[in-house]
């Protein structure tokens, strides 16, 4: 009977085998952070962002919001939630200074040298629970990495979902940069339906970078910020919206929060997948010798 008992535990433990390898790569990829100045693509250094190159950059995502729907007075959060998600960003390429653009408006000063970095996010879609309604999804981005709005528009509010930003070598330190996005979000699954901000929400990073990819980095906006329907024609921004809620400040001041995280190489992966297997593996031969 012992015997009998041994064997099926170790049945079931081997049946478990595959999904403890796969969760744990799981919790591993989702704290898996660059630590050294060799997991930039540019950086680190005295002046990096001179030569940094444009392209797109994957992250993992989760954003904290804090809801207003009237039933708190003084704009305090009715419920708090953080979804999760994924996200790309496009760099341009460095350049002196943002000047007159219409979301941005003056980045940096025209003095002859390439420390500014424009910014798109241009596609993140996040989703999560909420007291209100089982899943509630979030997104940004109008899918096209070209640093300008799509379909093109010169005037705020929006058609689409366009946010960008730009990352600001700081004057004090040339081996640090500042960053910010303007995000316009549009939050899907609402007891109201569809939401989205009128004028962008303002998030800055809590921390300078030394690089690009950062390793983690949370973007913080402090404001309140009004969420509108469609209206009874059902697009935005023709006259007829109506502000059901709000993004509001908890009790430490955040309203929204937003980090992002690299997603790692698929060499990477594939490192840490094969490196869990074998030492799950180790462990089942173990456990097949025991009587």
């Amino acid at each position: 009977m012992k015997q009998e008992f041994v064997k099926q535990r170790n049945v079931n433990q081997f049946k478990l085998i595959p999904g403890v390898v796969g969760l744990t790569a799981l919790a591993f990829l989702n704290i898996l952070e660059p630590v050294d100045a060799a997991s930039f693509t540019c950086g680190s250094g005295t002046h990096w962002m001179d030569t940094c190159p444009s392209g797109s950059y994957d992250f993992f995502n989760s954003v904290t919001i804090n809801v207003n729907f009237g039933i708190n007075p003084n704009n305090q959060p009715d419920f708090t939630t953080t979804l999760l998600g994924t996200s790309r960003v496009f760099l341009g390429n460095p350049i002196d200074a943002v000047v007159g653009d219409p979301l941005l408006g003056d980045v940096g000063r025209m003095d002859g040298h390439l420390d500014v970095i424009q910014t798109e996010i241009s596609k993140l879609t996040v989703t999560g629970p909420t007291l209100l309604r089982d899943a509630v999804n979030v997104r940004a981005g109008d899918g096209i990495p070209d640093l300008q709005p799509t379909p093109f528009d010169s005037i705020l509010p929006y058609e689409s979902l366009y946010s960008a930003g730009a990352i600001l070598e700081r004057q004090d330190n040339s081996a640090l940069a500042d960053s910010f996005f303007y995000i316009f979000f549009e939050v899907q699954n609402t007891f109201e339906g569809t939401l989205r901000n009128r004028y962008p929400i303002t998030l800055r990073g809590t921390m300078p970078i030394l690089g690009f990819p950062p390793s983690r980095i949370d973007y913080v906006s402090t404001d309140v910020t009004s969420l509108f329907t469609a209206g009874s024609d059902g697009s935005f921004w023709t006259g007829d919206e109506t502000e059901v809620a709000r993004f509001v400040p908890d009790d430490s001041g955040r309203a929204v929060i937003l980090t992002f995280t690299p997603v790692p190489e698929p060499s990477g992966i594939a490192s840490v997948v094969t490196g869990l297997a074998i030492i799950f593996g180790l462990r089942r031969k173990k456990l097949a010798k025991k009587p």
